[in-house]
């Protein structure tokens, strides 16, 4: 017989009643072991007890091994055993209970039969399950929200970018503008005579003026051209001396020129009078705009006064009909193409 002394975390053990003792599994048991309350039910994490087959269990509702007698007592009484624990017969004569809960773990064949049907087909419910996600009207919402602050922010950056080239371009373009009105300058006020400004076959704009040779350096004469062209939008010039017949290439001064209507833009030459009001000397009137249009447009006018011109300056007379010069100078064959 085991005793206590056997196991001691086992639970102590009824007394033996011999053979025929009756088993008393409660109330709803229909004589199938696997089918026992919920309460009846085997537990394994107690080390050191062995786990009986299912085959086992019924075997020993059937009767001893030995003798084949029915578990019930002598006096016909049902006797009630522990829940957690089986009868097993050893012989005819006595019996003892033993605890069939072991720290081993049950075979795949041992295994209860798992419920699928309430977390597969029902699902288990989670506490807060249903406040989670979004929904619609909240993700419409959230939508929006980022579009606003995602259109502020594309604003902003296209605003600091607009603002960094158009600082750019307007600094370019004065600089630009500047250093065309620098050079305009040191020649114009030293010519004695400058042309009235006109369009050549190609639609360009053109204007000379002659420097004589006693304003410059090496004592001889030069004719400067002036070419806007406003398909291109730039401003060119050349030099050449007087007795040169081949004329040279332009240099390109101001690249973003924007072009205007009227025959007075960019050049015009304003003519030497004697009358009330008038000036003695021929001078040149520059009307630049450069840069970017609409964005960052640069204007500057001026107007130079040519100190060795007068009133009889060859081309200070303009032709009635054409409105150039009747004899302009630095006009060799092909000047204004």
């Amino acid at each position: 017989m085991v005793g206590e002394s056997d196991n001691p975390g086992r639970r102590p053990d009824l007394p033996a009643v011999g053979c025929r003792s009756h088993i008393d599994f409660g109330t709803g048991f229909s004589g199938d072991p696997d089918r026992l309350p919920q309460r009846h039910r085997l537990r394994r994490h107690h080390p050191g007890r062995r786990l009986l087959s299912a085959r086992s269990r019924r075997g020993l509702l059937q009767g001893c091994r030995l003798c084949g007698h029915r578990p019930c007592n002598h006096a016909g009484q049902h006797h009630q055993v522990d829940p957690h624990h089986r009868h097993r017969s050893l012989d005819c004569g006595q019996s003892v209970h033993v605890g069939l809960q072991l720290h081993r773990e049950r075979t795949a064949r041992q295994q209860p039969r798992l419920d699928l049907g309430e977390p597969v087909m029902r699902g288990r419910f989670i506490p807060g399950s249903r406040e989670r996600g979004f929904t619609l009207i909240e993700m419409i919402i959230s939508i929006g929200i980022f579009s606003v602050f995602a259109v502020i922010f594309i604003t902003s950056v296209v605003s600091l970018a607009r603002g960094t080239t158009q600082a750019r371009v307007t600094s370019d373009s004065s600089s630009g503008v500047l250093n065309v009105f620098q050079n305009i300058d040191r020649q114009v006020r030293w010519s004695d005579s400058i042309n009235f400004a006109g369009n050549g076959a190609s639609g360009k704009r053109y204007i000379e003026f002659r420097l004589p040779a006693a304003s410059s350096s090496d004592n001889v004469t030069r004719c400067v051209q002036w070419r806007f062209d406003p398909v291109g939008g730039t401003l060119a010039t050349r030099t050449w001396k007087t007795s040169v017949a081949t004329l040279p290439g332009w240099t390109v001064k101001l690249s973003g020129v924007i072009p205007k209507s009227g025959t007075s833009y960019p050049f015009q030459l304003v003519p030497a009078t004697a009358t009330v009001g008038g000036s003695p000397r021929q001078a040149l009137a520059l009307d630049l705009t450069a840069g970017a249009v609409g964005l960052a447009e640069v204007h500057m006018t001026s107007t130079y006064v040519a100190r060795n011109s007068s009133i009889s300056s060859p081309s200070n007379i303009a032709n009635v009909s054409t409105g150039q010069s009747t004899t302009p100078v630095c006009n060799p064959t092909g000047y204004r193409p």
